[in-house]
C-alpha cells in the first residue's frame, strides 16, 4: 500500500474512533430507559451533586462520586416525578450542586452507573426519603378533611374535588414477597394477563412496538384513559355539572368530558373518534357508569405495549365505597385485538391539597444529556488519547521530509525547505 494509501485508512479510523468517543459522550439518559431496578439489593454512594432534574414524570438527581480505583465517576438516580413531590415539600433547590450527599438505591439492571433512589443523607444529617415513606405523612394531613355534603343539590352523590392514588404496593412489601419465595420459583409477571390476551391480529399490531421508542410517555402523552387513571402517585380531579362531568388527571395534562345528556354540543363531540373517545355517562343508583367508544387505535399500556383498536369499548363503574374512597371499577373489550375483556379497579382518596398548575413533561430528547454509564469514564479518557495519537500520526506522515539547503556561497546552512 502507498504512503498516502496508509494515511488515508489511519485517518479514517481516527475519524471514526473520533465520532465513537463523542457519541459515547454525549449519549443523552431519559427516565424511561432505566425503567427496571433490582430490588433484591442496594447501593450507597458518596459523592457531590452535579444536578438535581426536577421534572416530570420522573425526576433525577445526577452525582458525581469515585469508583473503586478512585476515578470520578457519575450516577444517575431517578426518582418519583415533581409534582408528587413537590405536594411533599420538596423543590428544586433540596440538592443544590456542590453539596455533598449519601444516596442509597436500588441498582438499574441495565445501567452500570444507575440507580432507583430510596433516600439520601444532605449535608445538614437530615434524610430524605422516596417517595413511598410520605404515604403516612399524606394520609395525616388528610385523615380529616372539612366536611362536605355527601350529595349535590340534584341528590347524586358527591364526587367532586381532587383525589390522590396512594401507592398500591411499597417496596417493603415488595421485598418480603422476595424474601419468602423459594429460589426456584419464577417472578411475577403481571404483564402476561395482556401479554397472553392479544389476538393474532393484537399481536401483529405490536410486532414492530419497541417501548423504549414509542411508548407514549416518552412522549409526554398517556397512552389511554385507563393509564391516566392507573398513574403512579397522581391526583385527579372531578367537576359535576347537570349535563356533564369535567375530568382532570394531573398526569400528562389529561382533559375529559363524560356527557349526561343528549345536547348539541355532545353530539358534536361524538362526531370524530379520538384517542380518549367518547363518553356518555348515567348514573345507576349511587354509581356512575361510564361507556366510552369512538376510539382511534392506540395502546391501552405502553409498557408492556398493549394494542388497541377502533372497536374499543370501555365500562367504567364509579362510586363511593364505605372509607369514602372514589372506586373506578373498569372493563375493556377489544374484540379485534384481545381474547377476552380485562378488568380492572383504581382506588383513589380525597385530598385537600390542589393540583399542579401543569404537568410540564420533558419529552424525550429535550432534558439535559448525561454521561452514559454503560463505559467507564478511564476508557473514554483513553480513547479520546487514542484517537489524538492517530491525529498526530497522520498530521507528521503528511509532512514533506526535511532537505538540506544550499545558500549558494560556498558555505553551508541547515535549514528546513521543501523538497522540489
Amino acid at each position: 500500500m502507498s504512503q498516502r494509501g496508509v494515511r488515508d485508512v489511519v485517518h479514517r479510523a481516527a475519524f471514526a474512533m473520533l465520532v465513537s468517543f463523542l457519541v459515547v459522550r454525549a449519549a443523552p439518559a431519559h427516565h424511561s430507559f432505566q425503567p427496571y431496578f433490582d430490588l433484591t439489593r442496594q447501593v450507597e454512594i458518596k459523592g457531590r451533586v452535579k444536578r438535581f432534574d426536577f421534572r416530570n414524570p420522573h425526576s433525577r438527581l445526577v452525582l458525581m462520586a469515585r469508583d473503586p480505583s478512585g476515578r470520578p465517576a457519575e450516577w444517575v438516580c431517578e426518582m418519583s416525578g415533581a409534582a408528587y413531590l413537590r405536594r411533599h415539600g420538596w423543590t428544586e433547590a433540596l440538592f443544590r450542586p456542590g453539596d455533598p450527599v449519601t444516596v442509597r438505591g436500588f441498582p438499574a439492571r441495565h445501567e452500570r452507573r444507575g440507580c432507583g433512589f430510596v433516600s439520601a443523607r444532605l449535608k445538614d444529617g437530615s434524610i430524605v426519603g422516596r417517595s413511598e415513606m410520605f404515604e403516612d405523612e399524606y394520609e395525616a394531613a388528610d385523615a380529616h378533611p372539612p366536611p362536605r355534603p355527601a350529595r349535590l343539590a340534584d341528590g347524586q352523590p358527591n364526587f367532586s374535588g381532587p383525589w390522590y392514588k396512594p401507592i398500591p404496593v411499597k417496596v417493603e412489601d415488595i421485598l418480603e414477597r422476595q424474601r419468602n419465595r423459594p429460589a426456584s420459583a419464577p417472578a411475577p409477571n403481571p404483564d402476561l394477563r395482556y401479554i397472553t390476551n392479544l389476538t393474532p391480529a393484537g399481536r401483529a399490531a405490536i410486532a414492530n412496538y419497541d417501548p423504549f421508542k414509542d411508548d407514549p410517555a416518552l412522549h409526554c402523552r398517556a397512552a389511554s384513559i385507563v393509564r391516566a387513571w392507573e398513574a403512579p402517585e397522581g391526583a385527579s380531579e372531578l367537576e359535576q355539572r347537570t349535563d356533564r362531568i369535567l375530568v382532570r388527571h394531573e398526569y400528562m395534562d389529561v382533559r375529559r368530558t363524560i356527557w349526561l345528556t343528549d345536547s348539541d354540543e355532545a353530539m358534536r363531540a361524538a362526531e370524530a373518534p379520538s384517542p380518549f373517545g367518547f363518553s356518555r355517562g348515567r348514573y345507576e343508583g349511587d354509581t356512575l357508569v361510564v361507556e366510552t367508544t369512538r376510539f382511534t387505535p392506540g395502546l391501552l399500556f405502553g409498557r408492556p405495549g398493549v394494542p388497541t383498536s377502533a372497536a374499543l369499548r370501555i365500562v367504567e363503574r364509579i362510586h363511593l365505597d364505605d372509607e369514602a374512597r372514589l372506586i373506578n371499577a373498569w372493563l375493556v373489550e377489544d374484540p379485534l385485538y384481545f381474547k377476552e375483556p380485562v378488568a380492572g379497579r383504581h382506588d383513589w382518596r380525597r385530598t385537600t391539597r390542589p393540583l399542579a398548575a401543569t404537568y410540564a413533561c420533558v419529552p424525550l430528547g429535550a432534558e439535559p444529556e448525561v454521561t452514559e454509564h454503560a463505559l467507564g469514564d478511564g476508557f473514554r479518557i483513553a480513547l479520546l488519547l487514542a484517537t489524538l495519537a492517530m491525529l498526530a500520526v497522520v498530521h507528521l506522515a503528511s509532512r514533506p521530509p526535511l532537505v538540506e539547503v544550499s545558500s549558494g556561497r560556498g558555505s553551508r546552512d541547515h535549514g528546513v525547505g521543501r523538497a522540489p
